[in-house]
């Protein structure tokens, strides 16, 4: 015999994301990262202004970066008076495992490793929500900048109408320079988020995923449109409108 209850439908909503990292560059793309999910994020710099925010919020999430304050707002985020506890993804540059049991024995849900690409970051916040609050959330399939069209799940993007397949290293430099749109991203730093350390100075890598982004974007290293190249200081993402 057919019940007649009705099947339980999540209910789906808009959860709030508190990141505390301690380069804006890294902030910069984890929130871009999450624009693909019906979030709002705030950062914070300090656990000083974690512990304010969480105050004033009430987040549904955080990210945490270990190597901010030794890890401290880990402690903060499990303190009495708190609304509720925060679940909690802990981001580390340290791979040891006994930095990560320390971590989950602070209070961490889960730890994402840095470097990381932005599908695994959006996968890692779905699991805990889904886990946390029993509830679905929505992914946006692309988000548009000017005229090119990224999704970071399916590491397309799409310009003018063509679609444009990245490999993983191409996706992750597009993703670290488009989410710090209109900065000056250093070589430097372009290695630091994408190979988890510096390569040396007479490492010409990124100048070579950067000629092969561009040849796929279809854009022109003397007259670009999205890619610039600001000589002794790095390369600068701009959306053509």
């Amino acid at each position: 015999m057919a019940s007649d209850r009705a099947p339980r439908i999540a209910r789906r909503r808009t959860y709030r994301v508190l990141t505390l990292m301690r380069d804006r560059e890294l902030a910069s793309a984890a929130q871009f990262a999450l624009t693909h999910g019906t979030y709002i994020v705030r950062h914070a710099l300090t656990s000083a202004e974690l512990a304010v925010t969480l105050r004033e919020w009430d987040p549904d999430l955080a990210f945490v970066d270990l190597d901010v304050d030794g890890g401290d707002a880990l402690d903060l985020l499990c303190r009495p008076g708190l609304p509720r506890r925060v679940p909690t993804i802990a981001v580390t540059r340290n791979g040891e495992l006994h930095a990560k049991l320390s971590a989950f024995d602070r209070g961490a849900d889960d730890i994402l490793n840095i470097p990381f690409l932005p599908e695994e970051l959006v996968a890692r916040a779905q699991a805990l929500i889904r886990r946390s609050y029993t509830e679905g959330i929505d992914l946006i399939a692309a988000v548009r900048l000017g005229e090119i069209e990224v999704d970071i799940l399916a590491r397309t993007v799409t310009v003018g109408g063509r679609r444009v397949d990245l490999s993983p290293l191409e996706h992750g430099l597009f993703w670290v320079l488009a989410s710090n749109a209109g900065t000056v991203v250093s070589a430097e730093r372009i290695e630091q988020l994408l190979w988890g350390s510096a390569l040396g100075t007479s490492s010409n890598v990124v100048q070579q995923y950067v000629r092969r982004l561009r040849a796929k974007l279809g854009d022109d290293a003397k007259q670009s449109r999205f890619i610039q190249t600001i000589r002794g200081q790095g390369y600068r993402f701009t959306p053509a409108v």
